[in-house]
């Protein structure tokens, strides 16, 4: 042990931990399906970030603690969809949460003025992380050149074939041994090793990087918080009063006058001259837009106010405007609903839905920051968080089987249904599909079923799926495609071809 003092502990153990930490997450991620291996990976390198920070003297932070409680929650979603979609936006979502808990260990976001720090938080952290560990390499390197480290390094380099020699030689004349010689051989044969090897030292480098920012993090390396930092003051009060006095008296016009447009049924009025989808998708999108820009507007003018203290009459114009804004938001999510109960629904109909909320809801944030000194930052962590939330949400909730159950609830009221968009929704909605089938009338349960059937047919059970590749709904999906399969009914001719 007298030659392992060349290196120091922690930069010992830091290596060893991370070594350790990627080979068992290159075991769980390359080359595997999404499932349980996810979360699995996302808490453990958490955990790690955790366990760096408080080890480093520091105590629990919000911004480095909420993006990591975030990544996993989200990570959750890859063991419940079976959906490839999904999948991809459930790992931008944890890498970009876990990015911004890195830049948070790296800089403290609380205090600072530029969002781009967080806006690329994912890259910016592979930056980070890239640079901290070619410095921890560095050091390491030295400190086993100048100690009496690269004994150990010949040591382990001489002692790995002697030993490999000894043990092939011995596999001859013990069964045990051979047996063990026989798996490592197969093992080697099967895995590719230089992809899998390249995938194993790039995650290394990256834990290394994180780990080691987080361990840097220490009372003498970390900069004090800055003060509030104010931005450059343009506005004062008389523009502002002229600018939200004016967006205040349009938006109150606006809704006096086009109340029954807004909350009315246009499209359902014979003679008004304005189908569903342009009452929804014209309208949508430009009460949308006018929320966003209104709401981007009120953060401006009191961001770069003159005065840090408004008068109070300012403030309640202020509130005013943001009502308005919600009031034109909460149209827009009624308008879509009218266009769903006219035409059925859809993915992208939802997800429009869902921005209306969490742009609702960002509104009601805004009014929160109104109080004093805006702080960009803060505001659109809490916003991302909301976002965090619905999209957690939706993937919790299985939004494509509610998609798929409204639409049949949908069929049963007025008798119309698109066979070949539910069978598109996507494979978490195919369970509900296949248990509808008994309920539905012949022609449409057959139609249905051959749907599903040409769609899924590449789709084989999860027998030879290894423990961390399960996933709920993907194990739900080879049960409901077992159950279509074992009840094949004879489709009529040309049916499999072109019904779908």
């Amino acid at each position: 042990m007298e030659a392992l003092r060349g290196v120091t502990s922690p930069q010992w153990t830091l290596w060893c931990s991370v070594l350790t930490l990627a080979a068992c997450e290159t075991a769980w991620l390359y080359g595997a399906l999404p499932g349980i291996n996810w979360p699995l990976a996302t808490l453990a390198n958490s955990a790690g970030l955790v366990i760096c920070w408080t080890s480093a003297g520091r105590k629990f932070r919000l911004n480095v603690m909420l993006p990591l409680i975030v990544a996993c929650l989200l990570a959750v979603g890859a063991a419940l969809t079976a959906s490839f979609a999904n999948d991809l936006r459930v790992a931008a979502c944890v890498l970009f949460a876990l990015g911004s808990a890195v830049v948070s260990a790296h800089t403290d976001l609380n205090h600072t003025d530029g969002p781009g720090s967080w806006v690329l938080a994912a890259p910016y952290a592979l930056v980070l992380a890239a640079s901290e560990a070619h410095g921890r390499l560095t050091e390491t390197v030295d400190a086993v050149r100048h100690g009496r480290g690269i004994a150990v390094v010949r040591g382990v380099a001489l002692a790995i074939p002697v030993t490999l020699l000894f043990a092939l030689l011995l596999s001859e004349a013990d069964p045990t041994f051979a047996a063990a010689r026989d798996v490592v051989v197969r093992v080697l044969r099967d895995l590719p090793i230089i992809p899998r090897g390249l995938f194993f030292f790039s995650l290394s480098a990256c834990l290394v990087g994180i780990f080691g920012i987080a361990l840097r993090a220490g009372p003498g390396n970390w900069a004090p918080p800055r003060t509030q930092v104010t931005a450059r003051r343009v506005f004062g009060d008389t523009e502002r009063l002229i600018v939200l006095g004016s967006v205040a008296t349009l938006f109150a016009l606006f809704l006096t006058l086009q109340v029954s447009y807004l909350f009315g049924n246009p499209g359902g009025r014979a003679g008004s001259g304005v189908s569903y989808a342009d009452a929804v998708h014209r309208g949508f999108v430009e009460l949308n837009v006018a929320s966003t820009v209104c709401g981007a507007l009120l953060l401006a003018l009191r961001r770069y106010a003159v005065s840090e203290q408004p008068p109070r009459w300012l403030k309640v114009l202020e509130w005013t405007v943001a009502v308005q804004s919600q009031i034109l938001l909460l149209s827009a999510f009624y308008r879509v609903s009218l266009y769903e109960a006219a035409y059925g629904f859809t993915t992208l109909r939802l997800y429009v839905q869902v921005y209306a909320a969490v742009a609702f809801i960002a509104m009601a944030l805004l009014i929160v920051e109104l109080r004093g000194y805006p702080l960009f930052d803060r505001f659109a962590r809490r916003v991302m968080v909301v976002a965090a939330v619905a999209f957690g949400g939706l993937i919790w909730g299985n939004a494509d089987a509610w998609i798929a159950r409204a639409n049949l609830l949908r069929y049963a009221r007025t008798g119309q249904i698109d066979v070949p968009y539910l069978t598109r929704l996507g494979p978490d909605a195919v369970p509900e599909l296949v248990s509808a089938l008994p309920r539905l009338p012949g022609a449409v349960a057959t139609h249905l079923e051959v749907c599903l059937r040409n769609r899924y047919r590449r789709n084989q059970d999860n027998e030879s799926a290894r423990w961390f590749e399960w996933s709920l709904r993907r194990a739900a999906l080879y049960r409901a495609l077992a159950g279509v399969r074992s009840n094949r009914a004879a489709a009529p001719p040309g049916e499999e071809a072109g019904a779908c």
